[in-house]
């Protein structure tokens, strides 16, 4: 299943929970049109716990048709036009294929989660990435492990980042001239990012960890606290 990751920078202070303001209706009707469209599985969204005026959006799609076909829309200029008005800047939009399942099911347990991305080295296949970072999860979940023992993880998906056609990756010229850097998506639950940081002094993330490190060129790590957008029901 495809998903859709939204990273939109919020003017300072917008209050998008509280319904009883301007902005606060703006980003209700957002986010309650996108999960309408047809395909739309689930939407998340959540502000970053180090940077609460970083809004992440995780949206799953049954087909990247029904994304396309949302762009094209006559819900979509309306709903672009809401979003500039709360952004400080455009969003960062990707897609990936998240493995083993689709993050909907992690978003809805995990209290918060670690948001990671990583820039692949040129040598770095991203299949033995995600060979690693599936590694890394299920060592983190073995019932044995320390951070399953002391129930600080939830679990884990991840994927590498897809592109349409016509797009270009990341570190590509306009002339091709440049190979483009693959780039990684991780979504790690937690049960609070104290437990995040206690889950890194175990000697399970230690052992594992070093693939993920070793693979990359750059990587950022944010906390999120998602929350789901229910479908509103009529009458």
């Amino acid at each position: 299943m495809p998903t859709e990751i939204a990273i939109i920078p919020i003017k300072p202070s917008t209050p998008l929970e509280d319904i009883s303001t301007e902005p606060g209706t703006l980003w209700s009707s957002l986010i309650q049109t996108m999960r309408a469209q047809p395909g739309c599985q689930t939407v998340f969204w959540g502000r970053e716990v180090e940077n609460p005026d970083t809004v992440h959006m995780v949206i799953d799609w049954a087909s990247d048709d029904d994304r396309f076909r949302w762009g094209k829309s006559d819900a979509f200029p309306p709903t672009t036009q809401k979003l500039q008005a709360l952004a400080a800047g455009p969003p960062s939009l990707h897609n990936t294929t998240f493995s083993p399942t689709s993050p909907a099911s992690l978003l809805r347990k995990a209290p918060v989660v670690e948001c990671l991305t990583a820039t692949l080295l040129p040598s770095c296949a991203p299949s033995k990435y995600a060979e690693d970072y599936a590694s890394f999860v299920a060592a983190l979940s073995a019932p044995d492990s320390e951070t399953a023992v002391k129930k600080l993880f939830v679990g884990g998906v991840g994927g590498v980042e897809y592109f349409d056609e016509g797009e270009e990756k990341h570190g590509e010229k306009e002339n091709g001239g440049e190979k483009g850097r693959e780039t990684f998506f991780g979504l790690l639950g937690w049960e609070s990012v104290d437990a995040h940081m206690a889950g890194r002094e175990t000697e399970a993330f230690k052992g594992a960890v070093g693939g993920l490190r070793d693979g990359k060129e750059t990587m950022g790590v944010v906390h999120v606290a998602f929350k789901e957008v229910e479908v509103e029901r009529e009458g």
